[in-house]
């Protein structure tokens, strides 16, 4: 079944496309060439699908960076099919390093939403029916297209080298990914993942989505250079969806923000990022999260600033009380680790409660429960900069430097510490 959603409040028809993995396509305005993304669909009791948070169409690191003008509108459209052992129709996108403007800002009209099942059959490449992909029955062990890593097997389908990117050189790229995220959980979260890298028009990394624990799918525009994937976060965010398990739609800020929030320190401790690049990033991307008029707690509120900036604050603040009031002898990464554990990956949904007991259990607070109920219930704005003074962060001339006679340096730099890497 086919269909705008109900942001849109038309109807573009119905149309049975079995056989196809729900799909995640572009669609184009035919007055204005706005590109636009279908963001998220779920299938509702297997027959309508709808779906929440949209996505921008460009990505970025904060304002500016890596973005253009204007902002994805919020279409969707999914497919009613089976599913298949790599990828489902319920699936997590990119992350949240992307403009500052909130969706549905940009303007410009929709007229016609092409949404042909044969469009579809070009995502059939990314739903592991390749007739020489591993199956889930082979022996992974000695198939190159395979990294063996933190007890799990990632199954890569990769595009022919790029002009500027050999097949190596995508595959050290996502072993980087996968080492920062095997570092962080002592384990990779899930033992067989499939991962699609596809190769499309433009430069950098972009178009990243996790499926339910099982697939993982991204592009690389042809012009990418090694550059690009070196300075790249997105891969990371990707992989650390499958250690986290869906929650119900209000508290997709949950699996958002965390993806964002850990993916830097995960990288920082490795030394594929500086310390400085961390929290240079929160300083410019968080305030994009707090509450704008009008708005409600994150549980009510699912702008994309609010879904990931929102989200990323909401870990943040965790994090830090954790470790305050446990001498930083526990922290989040206790909380989030005993999820997995416990078996909340991506594959297994998780209601809010068991979450947030977990992760309380784990470290022997009530800090989640007590940062849900200051932001999660109401529009509660973070003193960030109060926050930043503590911790030691200044911004001096467009650099960050750090004040380690700050009440909680201790904690910031056990935050970004490095860890030997194996």
């Amino acid at each position: 079944m086919l269909r705008y959603s109900e942001a849109s409040g038309h109807s573009c028809g119905q149309g049975q496309c079995d056989g196809i993995l729900a799909f995640v396509g572009w669609a184009y305005s035919p007055t204005t060439s706005d590109k636009w993304w279908a963001s998220r669909p779920t299938l509702q009791s297997g027959e309508q699908a709808h779906a929440q948070n949209p996505l921008p169409c460009t990505q970025g690191r904060g304002q500016g960076e890596g973005t253009n003008a204007s902002i994805c509108k919020p279409r969707y459209i999914a497919a009613r099919c089976p599913l298949t052992p790599a990828l489902s129709p319920e699936y997590r996108g990119e992350g949240a390093r992307a403009p500052s403007s909130r969706p549905g800002t940009a303007q410009g009209g929709f007229s016609i939403l092409l949404c042909q099942c044969i469009l579809l059959m070009a995502m059939i490449s990314i739903t592991g029916c390749h007739t020489d992909s591993p199956s889930a029955d082979s022996s992974l062990d000695n198939d190159p297209r395979v990294l063996h890593i933190g007890g799990a097997s990632i199954i890569q389908e990769l595009p022919p080298p790029l002009p500027n990117v050999s097949t190596d050189e995508m595959r050290a790229w996502i072993y980087k990914a996968a080492n920062a995220v095997t570092h962080y959980y002592g384990r990779f979260p899930v033992k067989t993942v499939r991962l699609v890298v596809e190769a499309d028009e433009g430069d950098r990394v972009h178009n990243g989505q996790e499926f339910n624990g099982s697939g993982i799918r991204i592009s690389l525009g042809r012009d990418t250079r090694v550059a690009d994937l070196d300075d790249d976060w997105s891969l990371t965010h990707e992989m650390f969806h499958l250690g986290f398990p869906l929650v119900d739609e209000e508290y997709h800020y949950m699996e958002e923000g965390l993806s964002d929030y850990l993916e830097p320190l995960a990288r920082a401790r490795l030394g594929y990022i500086s310390p400085e690049k961390v929290w240079g990033d929160f300083l410019e991307g968080m305030p994009q999260g707090q509450p704008e008029a009008g708005d409600q707690g994150l549980d009510r509120t699912h702008t994309w600033a609010r879904t990931y900036w929102g989200g990323a604050i909401f870990w943040l603040l965790a994090d830090v009380r954790i470790r305050q009031q446990t001498n930083n002898q526990k922290s989040l990464d206790d909380a989030i680790r005993a999820i997995l554990n416990a078996g909340g990956d991506g594959a297994h949904h998780w209601p809010l409660e068991r979450v947030l007991d977990t992760a309380d259990q784990a470290t022997g607070t009530h800090v989640l429960h007590e940062v849900h109920a200051e932001l999660g219930l109401h529009p509660a704005r973070a003193d960030l900069e109060a926050l930043w003074q503590k911790l030691g962060i200044i911004r001096r001339r467009g650099a960050i430097e750090f004040d380690d006679t700050a009440p909680l340096a201790s904690i910031r730099k056990s935050m970004t510490a490095r860890i030997e890497a194996r």
